[in-house]
């Protein structure tokens, strides 16, 4: 399975990454949605991690373009934050396209574990 994390934390990006490598994935790390845009043109990814708040394009974006490119609309999204943590914004990131929203509590065990979920169901498949 190939991972594309997204997000401009070094340290979460780094636990990701070596979490996500440890369960047999390729990860591939970039800081923003136009890094993220950038790769998806050049590499076929499994599942998209994102930070929702991010410099030059957020995870919000790079959903909708995500979802209005035949290409890429297939690809599983998960959308977490420690910035938006209300209700609402897991609705509007729901109705944004991604397929799951995680409040991020300063830990990326939630993240890693929603990754599974689709690292499981995409192996059973």
């Amino acid at each position: 399975m190939k991972t594309l994390v997204v997000g401009d934390d070094k340290l979460s990006n780094k636990l990701l990454k070596a979490l996500l490598e440890s369960k047999h994935n390729k990860v591939v790390v970039v800081e923003d949605g136009e890094q993220a845009m950038y790769q998806l043109e050049r590499q076929i990814f499994d599942l998209i991690i994102s930070d929702s708040q991010m410099p030059c394009m957020d995870g919000f974006t790079m959903i909708l373009r995500i979802r209005n490119d035949h290409r890429l609309k297939h690809i599983p999204v998960i959308l977490y934050s420690a910035f938006y943590t209300t209700d609402n914004f897991e609705k509007l990131a729901i109705e944004s396209g991604a397929n799951k929203f995680i409040k991020k509590n300063g830990s990326t065990a939630d993240i890693v574990s929603a990754a599974h979920e689709y690292i499981i169901t995409s192996v059973g498949s």
